[in-house]
């Protein structure tokens, strides 16, 4: 975000306890430090200075906790999709259970075991889409609520929208597709 207004004083004018300043250098981070410590000694050898660290430490920490907060949704929201997964396995196989009997009529008037596997692997993956198709709707209206936590990734992101919903249908289409291997055989 672009930085918020300021207004520099200066020391005599507005002391402070304490201060912190940043130093952009082409030097690795511990050779900076020890030019700065020489500038300071240069200017009054009496100035201490704390917390001499490299800025992506600064950022690392700064970051922590937005980290573990990805993280648990990232644990969570796989849970979920496996979760997902065998509770759409377990509803297919369930339906081609209770359709046993008409499955095995459909095939004996017929029907190819391929075209009865077919069947119900595009009743499940219909039933997958269009959870797939209602999770998006859902996700663009509320995308505002995580805006702040992504960094980088605008929260209505195509690519992202694309590729859950990718993975979603993968993961559907392996949930049904043993049900209906089974009403095939």
């Amino acid at each position: 975000a672009a930085p918020p207004g300021t207004i520099y004083l200066p020391q005599a004018q507005a002391p402070l306890w304490s201060m912190a300043f940043t130093v952009a250098s082409d030097r690795r981070p511990l050779d900076a430090i020890g030019a700065v410590r020489g500038v300071l000694a240069d200017i009054d050898a009496e100035l201490p200075l704390f917390e001499a660290r490299p800025m992506s430490d600064v950022v690392a920490e700064t970051m922590a906790s937005t980290r573990v907060v990805l993280s648990t949704l990232t644990v969570f929201a796989t849970v979920a999709a496996v979760l997902a997964g065998v509770g759409l396995y377990a509803v297919i196989a369930y339906v081609v259970r209770q359709r046993r009997r008409e499955l095995a009529i459909r095939i004996a008037l017929g029907a190819t075991p391929k075209s009865v596997g077919v069947g119900v692997l595009r009743d499940g993956l219909a039933l997958v889409a269009g959870g797939v198709a209602a999770g998006t709707v859902v996700s663009v209206v509320g995308a505002g609520v995580l805006a702040d936590l992504v960094v980088g990734v605008p929260p209505r992101d195509p690519l992202t929208l694309v590729t859950v919903g990718a993975i979603l249908l993968v993961v559907g289409a392996l949930a049904t597709f043993v049900p209906a291997y089974r009403a095939a055989s």
